[in-house]
């Protein structure tokens, strides 16, 4: 596969070979430069991105060559921040706020699945499992065969928790929002806009199990523009609405796999008020905790 494009441009009286490199092309020369591989960090900003063209002088036997490779950089956070804006939810939201939620919380399934396959439990049952197969059976084959079906069945239990987790809301309060959040005097769900585009979303409704006590639900950012903290403008957004409506808390609950919302909310102050294993037999299985965390509004 050739390159991306291909052009000249005197600058002087030099004549410069400008290449521009695509990703997955093949590099002009075997130099540290024509061999540039674009990081992760910069694949996972691919759509909001500018290019810098970077000349550096080529090591191939071109002569005043230089190859320009295409550099992927996310957008400034002072322009992005500079215009989010956090609002409240209109009927127009809906399928982008379903959408944004339901993707959020499936996208942890490779996380939960890498957790899994890291616990003792999991080694022991798997030992235990194809240990006692191939002693019955005197097979490897079986005992192999074993194995797949233990990590099939594993994967299709984590799949239908997380599908089970996002469809549940989708069939409660995501299925009117207007109704769940917006007709309650202390209730309300917001979502984050970028240039008139909503990238992410978080819902406010008052605890079943305290009267003074609100709960964050439904976060979520769209994971292009992650790194932004637009994140923590939705929480700083449910904090204020807490403390106008006289609450004394903000609770919210998420996964010990959930890294990144774990550092967002401890970033933004909330402190862990209990950690617990569900009785599920999936939570059992690999060991997931459900984390609570409190953010104590100051009087």
């Amino acid at each position: 596969m050739g390159p991306k494009a291909q052009g000249t441009q005197s600058v002087g009286s030099t004549s410069l070979q400008l290449h521009f490199v695509s990703r997955g092309t093949a590099p002009m020369c075997s130099c540290v430069y024509c061999s540039y591989t674009e990081p992760k960090s910069a694949r996972r900003a691919r759509k909001y991105t500018f290019l810098t063209p970077i000349f550096t002088p080529c090591c191939c036997s071109q002569a005043n060559a230089v190859a320009v490779t295409e550099v992927r950089r996310p957008l400034l956070s002072r322009s992005i921040m500079a215009n989010v804006s956090i609002r409240k939810y209109k009927t127009s939201d809906y399928e982008t706020a379903r959408f944004l939620f339901a993707e959020g919380t499936k996208e942890h399934l490779p996380a939960a699945c890498m957790y899994t396959l890291t616990t003792p439990r999991f080694y022991f049952i798997t030992f235990v499992t194809c240990t006692s197969v191939f002693m019955g059976t005197g097979s490897y084959v079986l005992a192999l065969t074993s194995l797949v079906a233990l990590l099939a069945a594993g994967f299709y239990g984590l799949y239908s928790e997380f599908h089970g987790v996002a469809s549940h809301a989708l069939r409660n309060d995501m299925l009117d929002i207007e109704k769940s959040y917006m007709m309650s005097e202390n209730a309300c769900f917001w979502v984050a806009e970028i240039d008139r585009k909503v990238v992410g979303t978080v819902g406010a409704q008052p605890s079943t199990d305290a009267d003074d006590e609100l709960l964050l639900l439904h976060i979520s950012v769209a994971r292009d523009y992650r790194q932004q903290r637009i994140g923590t403008k939705l929480c700083q957004t449910v904090i204020d609405f807490a403390r106008q409506r006289g609450f004394n808390a903000v609770c919210l609950e998420t996964a010990n796999i959930q890294h990144a919302a774990i550092n967002l909310y401890e970033s933004v102050g909330f402190k862990k008020s209990r950690v617990a294993i569900r009785p599920s037999l999936v939570h059992q299985y690999t060991s997931f905790t459900v984390i609570d965390y409190r953010y104590n509004i100051k009087s």
